[in-house]
């Protein structure tokens, strides 16, 4: 099935969206004494406006993935509103679906893994890195 009729238009681009995963070398619950670096796993779905469902559709909805991470390590100085301790890493769809799958069929995308495929950028430098990545 083509679902590109079904996309909104981003100026005169099509542009599925973006999807943004965070997480932080902090948490607001207790930390392990080993804790497991971040990883954010993602699902293939089926768009919401698909009717009936198909599991055959299953695919990465977003243009554009940001893998957002907090990287302040002090809980006496963690602050998510401050920008300066977030670094970003900004991949395009098709980067996400070439992870590696885990046993769910997700795409495994390891804190390492992520590092690899795009370089980190700041908040100051995140929208046109965006842009840049979905006008592929």
């Amino acid at each position: 099935m083509n679902h590109a009729a079904h996309r909104p238009v981003h100026g005169d681009e099509r542009f599925t969206g973006l999807e943004v995963k965070s997480s932080g070398l902090v948490q607001a619950w207790p930390t392990p004494k080993k804790p497991t670096p971040p990883s954010w796993p993602i699902a293939r779905t089926v768009p919401y406006d698909v009717i009936p469902y198909n599991a055959a559709d299953a695919a990465f909805q977003a243009d554009v993935y940001v893998f957002a991470l907090h990287v302040e390590p002090d809980p006496e100085r963690y602050d998510a509103l401050d920008t300066t301790q977030w670094i970003f890493h900004v991949l395009t769809g098709a980067q996400v679906a070439e992870l590696p799958r885990g046993a769910k069929g997700h795409a495994l995308a390891t804190l390492r893994r992520v590092q690899e495929a795009a370089q980190p950028v700041t908040y100051q430098d995140l929208r046109a890195t965006i842009e840049s990545a979905a006008r592929g």
